[in-house]
């Protein structure tokens, strides 16, 4: 399980393609997360992100210096850098917290694949 802020892009692309890829990071790669920090693919940046300070970001695996490889059971791609790479289906997304704004999120439930 994992849980993500409803405000995020992350969940709408969870629910979309029921797919993921979770990439842990090392310390080796620390540079290249704080890279990401206060970036979003979407554009227009939403108002939200702007006051807290984000940048749009057309391609993040070229911003964070990463290496973008094929899943093998999944389309998006796994991070080489990071030492586990763990490909997975969502299984179910529950809603948590909608009636505060600030809190409201999704916890999502994975089966891995890899």
């Amino acid at each position: 399980m994992v849980g993500v802020a409803s405000l995020s892009k992350t969940p709408q692309n969870l629910i979309r393609t029921k797919e993921c890829v979770l990439n842990l990071p090392s310390e080796q790669e620390v540079a290249a997360v704080n890279r990401l920090a206060l970036t979003t693919g979407s554009y227009p940046v939403p108002a939200h992100k702007l006051q807290r300070g984000y940048r749009h970001v057309a391609n993040k695996f070229k911003t964070s210096g990463l290496t973008p490889v094929d899943s093998q059971t999944v389309a998006p791609p796994r991070v080489q850098e990071c030492p586990v790479q763990l490909e997975a289906v969502v299984m179910g997304t529950y809603h948590m917290a909608n009636d505060d704004s600030g809190l409201r999120g999704f916890v999502t439930c994975f089966e891995l694949r890899v």
